[in-house]
């Protein structure tokens, strides 16, 4: 079974979700910069109003929780794109995880809601997506230069959002004359 295989069956598992038709791999745009990165790659990340920190519950509402600081995402997430929605879920011990079973669920936004730019440069991808509901932005890396890349994923949810534009604008649905 191949990765992608694998984190599917997993990311299907960790969000009961058997809709998902495409998940990617990325990192937070923010973990570049960090060198000790990877010494979180295990913990799920988020802090209270007092700023110790706690586990984020499956499911919790990321959106409000990234908006108002009071979480992170760690350095490996993996986006699981359904017909209407979008999971997040944490992969503990990064990209090549030997169990990526291990994956848990963060949050989930819809597909709808999101607002999606795409930056290329010259390694990588930026993929940014703010949740126009809480204003939560994820700005996620992804690598250009490797055999695995996460295009499915960013195609659909560039689909989803040029298709919300469309249904905000009715003039775009009809023929050009």
């Amino acid at each position: 079974m191949s990765r992608e295989e694998r984190l599917k069956t997993a990311a299907r598992a960790a969000t009961g979700d058997d809709s998902i038709m495409d998940v990617a791999e990325f990192m937070p745009e923010t973990a570049l910069d960090d060198p000790i990165w990877n010494g979180r790659a295990d913990s799920h990340v988020a802090h209270d109003d007092t700023g110790a920190p706690e586990t984020v519950a499956a499911g919790a509402h990321l959106g409000e929780d990234l908006a108002a600081h009071h979480a992170e995402l760690p350095p490996h997430v993996c986006l699981a794109v359904t017909p209407t929605q979008v999971h997040v879920l944490g992969l503990p011990h990064g990209f090549f995880a030997a169990h990526p079973e291990r994956a848990y669920l963060m949050g989930t936004f819809a597909r709808h809601g999101l607002e999606v730019e795409v930056t290329g440069r010259l390694t990588d991808i930026v993929l940014r997506l703010t949740d126009v509901g809480t204003g939560a932005v994820m700005s996620l890396v992804a690598d250009r230069l490797s055999a695995y890349h996460p295009k499915t994923v960013i195609e659909l949810l560039r689909m989803s959002a040029a298709h919300h534009d469309s249904l905000d604008d009715p003039a775009a649905d009809q023929p050009q004359t």
